[in-house]
């Protein structure tokens, strides 16, 4: 089983965008839990919307009032071996599937993570906005993260990064976060001494930072489509057209692209 753990604050409709695409490309048997928060009634009414189209025996949404509470809450009564994080912006392109590289990170104790957001097409990182050079061969779809730059040296990305389940509420408690950008960057300071980080070879998923929800972070996005636009368009019926977005060829793991709009049937 893997279990996905999914931050989301005021993107019900890019949050629909991924849970559709998990549906569709995710061959692995999963269950998702959803941490997400409303700043106002109208993005609450977008996951009120969401909760209707989705089966709550895969998908459960959990309203956050205290961010590493209820996170640690939510990690506590998973079950099965593996632990993925991700946003509501990500979006899974191409399928993935179980098979040899699952095996070697349940196998090989120096592997800390798979992560579904590198492949030898990335070749530059978005945020640094420079060359992010990938490794000259992947032995046994794993390299050596350690001294690498850019993406190919980040191994505790909230974006796709695959865990042991086991360990992580122990790994988690000392760390102090209030939110995901705050998480992400206490993981990578306290990462597990593991040296080893497997991928596929082509990405499977991407992020598109089409608007950004947060300013503790200054996280580079390209304000395509602001997430108030996109809530209004979701409860108006509109969906965000995931299939023109699969197999997308893209250097980098964050894709500045225009969001592709379904208008609802009449």
């Amino acid at each position: 089983m893997l279990n996905i753990l999914i931050f989301s604050k005021d993107r019900a409709c890019q949050l629909d965008a991924l849970l559709k695409s998990l549906q569709e490309n995710m061959t692995l048997p999963w269950q998702a839990q959803i941490l997400y928060k409303a700043s106002n009634e109208e993005y609450l009414s977008g996951y009120g919307l969401l909760k209707k189209d989705y089966s709550q025996n895969q998908i459960n949404l959990i309203p956050e009032n205290n961010f590493k509470q209820n996170m640690l809450d939510i990690i506590s009564s998973m079950t099965g071996d593996l632990l993925c994080y991700m946003t509501d912006d990500d979006l899974l392109i191409r399928p993935v599937e179980d098979g040899p590289i699952f095996d070697r990170f349940k196998d090989d104790p120096e592997v800390l993570t798979v992560s579904l957001r590198l492949g030898s097409n990335i070749n530059r990182c978005y945020a640094g906005n420079n060359a992010s050079t990938p490794p000259p061969v992947l032995s046994n779809f794993g390299y050596r993260w350690q001294g690498r730059g850019g993406d190919w040296g980040y191994p505790m990305s909230l974006d796709g990064n695959i865990f042991n389940l086991q360990g992580m509420v122990d790994f988690l408690k000392p760390i102090a976060f209030s939110g995901p950008n705050e998480l992400e960057g206490m993981m990578h300071v306290s990462r597990p001494n593991k040296p080893i980080m497997l991928c596929f070879p082509q990405s499977r998923l991407i992020n598109i930072p089409a608007n950004r929800v947060q300013d503790i972070v200054a996280n580079k996005f390209h304000n395509s489509c602001n997430q108030k636009e996109l809530n209004d368009l979701y409860l108006s019926g509109s969906r965000i057209d995931i299939k023109n977005l699969y197999n997308l060829e893209a250097n980098t793991c964050h894709v500045e692209v225009p969001l592709p709009i379904l208008a609802p049937d009449k």
